[in-house]
């Protein structure tokens, strides 16, 4: 199951949460020294989206943490469209087919509540991108990237 987390849960759970962006962050994050600290403001206020996954295990009454995913609004002012731009996402354990499945659904109906047309996402995962192919999306651009901060000498 993956449900969207309030502003003080995040807060709450502001170490996990912190780890899995760390480890999953795309290339378009840049390299400031208080990145972390802006996605984390940006998740208080609103402007950006978390999400947890988890399952239940029955046996011992407890929850398992699956997955998290930071998700945003872009909107696409020379088309005038929105997507739904899934930031960053991070798995804390392997997840079967259907956990994968179940979680995009959940993203795709609020993505299409929110009034987006798509959803897009970075990742270089070849499991992300196998399921990617498993749900008919469409992965046959290439993301492009280069450091400005490089020497041009």
């Amino acid at each position: 199951m993956l449900v969207k987390l309030t502003a003080d849960q995040i807060a709450n759970m502001w170490d996990i949460l912190k780890f899995g962006i760390e480890n999953s962050l795309p290339p378009i994050a840049g390299e400031g020294p208080d990145k972390i600290n802006k996605i984390f403001e940006a998740l208080l206020s609103g402007g950006y989206d978390c999400w947890l996954g988890y399952e239940k295990d029955e046996e011992n009454c407890k929850l398992k943490l699956g997955h998290m995913v930071v998700t945003t609004i872009n909107k696409d002012n020379a088309s005038d469209t929105n997507n739904f731009l899934i930031y960053t996402m991070y798995g804390f354990r392997p997840m079967s087919d259907d956990e994968w499945l179940g979680g995009y659904m959940t993203l795709a109906k609020y993505a299409k509540a929110k009034g987006c047309n798509r959803m897009i996402a970075y990742s270089n995962e070849p499991r992300v991108l196998d399921i990617v192919d498993k749900i008919g999306g469409d992965r046959s651009y290439s993301f492009i990237s280069y450091s400005l901060n490089k020497n041009f000498g």
